[in-house]
């Protein structure tokens, strides 16, 4: 970790980093030993190769069950994991390690990702819940949560980040 820091710092002086995301930034710096971070990284991708392994099994499995019943609902749940799926992938760096494609790219996927999972769960719930037949009166603000999902996924694409993530948020909270 030396090479990173200036060969005049002395101790107690401030470094500062310039750090950029296309969503919110909340990024804890720790310095680590080689050692340690190796040992951390193991630790932090052998926990998402499980997690990851299981949104795959959901996936795969889940995926079965809708080609044998042909049920609406499956096929929207079947596709928010896999929005889900490339979501997280693309959210946790996985994406861009093992997929070399320009940042605009990478960025216009994440948002791209996030908006068609708000969607599909949307679908999802609507067509489990039956809501245009059962209970009419939620099919118009599942239909307001489709279209803030559109629009977060397109205000992310168009280069509004900050737009994006308050509708990303808003969306977080109002789709539970």
């Amino acid at each position: 970790w030396a090479a990173f820091i200036p060969p005049q710092y002395a101790e107690g002086q401030y470094i500062y980093l310039r750090l950029q995301t296309a969503s919110v930034l909340r990024l804890p710096v720790q310095v680590w030993e080689a050692n340690s971070f190796f040992n951390h990284a193991a630790e932090k991708n052998m926990i998402y190769g499980i997690f990851f392994g299981i949104l795959l099994a959901m996936l795969l499995y889940n995926g079965f069950i809708a080609l044998m019943l042909r049920d609406r609902a499956y096929i929207f749940y079947v596709l928010y994991i896999l929005f889900m799926f490339f979501y997280q992938i693309d959210t946790h760096g996985y994406f861009r390690l093992y997929v070399q494609i320009p940042y605009a790219v990478y960025t216009a996927g994440f948002w791209c990702f996030l908006g068609l999972t708000f969607i599909f769960a949307t679908l999802f719930t609507g067509s489990f819940l039956q809501v245009k037949r059962q209970e009419k009166r939620w099919f118009y603000p599942l239909g307001l949560m489709i279209v803030l999902a559109l629009f977060q996924g397109a205000a992310g694409v168009a280069g509004r980040p900050l737009l994006a993530n308050q509708i990303g948020h808003l969306l977080g909270v109002l789709e539970p």
